[in-house]
């Protein structure tokens, strides 16, 4: 995540992780199952509210601002 960050950072990117919501036990087993989002957050690739910048990266791609 650190390096990611760092990459994004120089190049100017813009940067999200994709949310996945599942079912968990209360116990062992998380809802979020992304497995490093606390990591994800720490660095600044993601916020508080995972997803919130994947309308504006998906827009970015369209117009062609964003290559993939």
């Amino acid at each position: 995540m650190f390096l990611l960050k760092k990459l994004a950072t120089k190049s100017g990117a813009i940067t999200d992780s994709v949310p996945r919501i599942g079912e968990g036990d209360n116990l062992l087993v998380n809802e979020d199952k992304n497995p490093n989002v606390n990591g994800a957050r720490l660095n600044g690739i993601c916020f508080t509210e995972t997803g919130i910048n994947l309308a504006k990266i998906a827009s970015g791609i369209e117009q062609g601002a964003i290559r993939r």
